[in-house]
């Protein structure tokens, strides 16, 4: 096709395309809109030629465009070629946007937020399911009353058997609910059915200004879930009185991230003293992604120092206790962590108001872990308006 071809064909979208488009779309007693100014200027940007600080464009029954009062100059062949394309394409852009997010599609409901707010959460798809990376997230019940919702949504592994009764969402989720005002939302698992591979959660939505929740939509997401997590409780057997000795060298430059216990103000002044260097001799693991790294006596008390690996990942925590002789269970009286040097992994020291003519041959000291190797990942998304929706007894 030669240039006098195509602009002849550019032509005819102008004049009989558009027209017939607008026609068909009820347009032609309209006004048209007028385009955001903010998204013109991003579209036309970077394009390899100028156009006049006003668009020309003729809309169906002649009448002049917003785009254009009172223009009257022309424009190259070339640049009238291109603007009369990219507004074809703006057009069946724009006004198809809806028609896909009415369907259901997700990627043209982000595109449309990011343009039209208002008009998006009019027109959210209601989506119950979602399937990605051979996992099925589904909606299976729905319950309102006054400002909250509790909402049961399940995850099954359509391939394999990466869902189990350990399944966690851990901190990979997100609740957004439509319209104004706020809302607080929990998500917890509560349940798993070995016979289908669905493991059940409840998510908790409440308004903070009390109004009723009924007819707002709600959109949930995932990004990835924990899984094959395992919890081991075992002797710590390296540690014995012969091998606690006074721990003199202290790091008091840590980065915290926290700290927490039964006695907050002893927690304090532990952690004013400054916390244990890591003790190769010492270190040893009782857990994939656990390792003890040092263990000693501080100014009379008992302390243990645990290492948990790639905690963002994978979640690994635990707890440290001891036994004395005759099988009594010592809690620590609080603990502070903090991050290792790639700040992937955290430090937890654990304090124990023990001393050392106290922790005989008797005692001993125990661990509780809990790790995860599996984060499947993906985006899954369901969508719905909080209105009463049977089904919740299906997996009772």
């Amino acid at each position: 096709m030669n240039i006098r071809e195509l602009e002849a064909a550019v032509s005819s979208i102008e004049d009989s395309y558009i027209l017939e488009a607008g026609e068909t779309i009820g347009l032609q007693e309209r006004t048209a809109r007028k385009l955001p100014h903010r998204l013109s200027l991003r579209l036309l940007h970077g394009l390899p030629f100028r156009f006049p600080r006003r668009l020309p464009l003729r809309l169906p029954c002649g009448r002049p465009s917003r785009f254009s009062p009172g223009f009257t100059g022309g424009i190259g062949r070339k640049a009238r070629i291109a603007a009369a394309c990219l507004a074809g394409a703006l057009f069946l852009s724009l006004f198809s946007l809806p028609a896909a997010v009415a369907a259901g599609s997700i990627p043209a409901y982000d595109l449309l937020h990011s343009l039209f707010p208002e008009t998006a959460e009019r027109l959210t798809p209601v989506q119950l399911s979602c399937e990605d990376n051979g996992i099925r997230m589904e909606t299976e019940a729905v319950y309102v009353c006054g400002d909250t919702a509790e909402i049961y949504l399940s995850l099954q592994d359509l391939t394999g058997s990466r869902i189990d009764e350990t399944t966690d969402l851990f901190d990979s989720y997100s609740i957004r609910l439509s319209g104004s005002g706020s809302g607080i939302g929990t998500c917890s698992r509560i349940a798993f059915d070995p016979e289908s591979g669905k493991v059940f959660f409840l998510v908790q939505i409440q308004r903070t200004d009390g109004k009723e929740i009924e007819g707002r939509k709600v959109d949930f997401r995932v990004s990835g879930f924990l899984t094959g997590k395992q919890q081991i409780e075992a002797e710590l057997t390296q540690i014995t009185p012969e091998r606690l000795e006074e721990k003199t060298r202290l790091q008091r430059e840590a980065a915290s991230r926290g700290s927490g216990g039964m006695d907050l103000e002893k927690v304090d002044e532990e952690s004013r003293l400054g916390f244990l260097v890591p003790d190769a001799e010492q270190t040893f693991s009782p857990a994939e992604g656990v390792t003890v790294t040092a263990y000693g006596w501080v100014d009379g008390r008992l302390r243990v120092q645990v290492h948990y690996a790639d905690i963002l990942n994978t979640d690994n925590h635990g707890r440290v206790f001891l036994k004395d002789g005759d099988g009594n269970l010592i809690s620590d009286f609080g603990s502070a962590a903090f991050w290792d040097e790639e700040r992937s992994g955290s430090y937890q020291e654990y304090f124990f108001d023990v001393g050392p003519d106290q922790f005989t041959e008797e005692w001993s000291v125990w661990g509780d872990f809990t790790t995860c190797t599996s984060l499947p990942e993906g985006d899954w998304r369901v969508s719905f308006p909080a209105a009463d929706r049977g089904g919740a007894a299906a997996f009772r």
